[in-house]
């Protein structure tokens, strides 16, 4: 059975199309960000890979990730959904970007994964 973790819910790759999944994903971010942000879900014997096709307008920075990526991929914040393993709440100031170190990023990512899949 191979299962994703994407925007704080579990999907069951095998019983649920992808086509059903990749809408809801995207249903669920349109309501969080209310802007439609396409989704591209690959799924092949290594991995599956997910991709939200967004407009980009700020600085990348190798070895991390924005702050809002991390959300989309996890879904924090969207109706009060704090991931298991987080990375603590940052003092938020307005107009300013946040990058999440990716080595830190990856951990927490593959410990809620195995929490919220294998549970």
């Amino acid at each position: 059975m191979k299962k994703i973790w994407v925007f704080g819910k579990v999907y069951d790759l095998f019983s649920m199309p992808l086509q059903d999944i990749k809408k809801d994903i995207e249903t669920r971010v349109k309501d969080f960000v209310n802007v439609d942000i396409p989704v591209t879900i690959d799924v092949n014997d290594k991995y599956v890979g997910i991709a939200f096709h967004r407009g980009l307008n700020e600085k990348l920075c190798v070895g991390s990730y924005l702050e809002y990526d991390t959300w989309l991929l996890t879904g924090e914040g969207y109706n009060g959904f704090v991931p298991v393993y987080s990375f603590g709440s940052i003092a938020h100031f307005p107009n300013m970007l946040y990058y999440i170190d990716e080595n830190d990023f990856l951990k927490s990512y593959k410990k809620n994964f195995d929490y919220y899949c294998n549970t």
